[in-house]
C-alpha cells in the first residue's frame, strides 16, 4: 500500500510539482492549499507524513506546526518543513531537530527531497 503524504502549501504550482514528484515515486499525495488550523481534514486523511510550508500566509505554517505537535492524534505524524524561510528556520534548527522536524529548503533538489522523504518514512516505521 502506497504511503500517504499530505503536502500543505499556499502555492498551487508547488502543490502540483509535489504531486507529480511523489506520485512518480509511488506515493499517494494528498494536497492542501489552505491553512488548516482545523485538524479534522488531516485526521481524516491519516497521512504517513506531512510536508509543510512554514510560511503559509505569513505565520500560518508555524501555527499549524504547533497545533499538529500538540494534538494527540497528529503528534505522531512525521513532518518535513519545505520552505524558503531559510533564515528563520536556521535560527530554529536546534528546536526543530529536538521536535523531530526535518527541514528541506526551497528551492529544493528533487533527489534530496525524495531521499529525505524516504529517510523520514523509514524512521517512522
Amino acid at each position: 500500500m502506497a504511503k500517504r503524504i499530505m503536502v500543505i502549501d499556499d502555492s498551487q504550482e508547488i502543490l502540483e510539482l509535489m504531486a507529480m514528484i511523489l506520485a512518480d515515486e509511488g506515493y499517494d499525495p494528498i494536497l492542501s492549499i489552505t491553512v488548516m488550523l482545523d485538524l479534522t481534514p488531516i485526521k481524516q486523511a491519516r497521512p504517513d507524513l506531512i510536508i509543510l510550508d512554514y510560511m503559509l500566509g505569513g505565520a500560518g505554517g508555524s501555527d499549524l506546526l504547533s497545533k499538529l505537535q500538540q494534538d494527540g492524534d497528529t503528534a505522531p505524524i512525521p513532518i518535513i518543513i519545505c520552505s524558503a524561510a531559510i533564515r528563520q528556520l536556521q535560527d530554529m534548527a536546534d528546536q526543530l531537530a529536538a521536535q523531530g522536524v526535518v527541514v528541506v529548503y526551497k528551492p529544493f533538489d528533487v533527489d534530496h527531497l525524495l531521499a529525505t522523504v524516504q529517510h523520514v518514512l523509514r524512521e517512522r516505521d
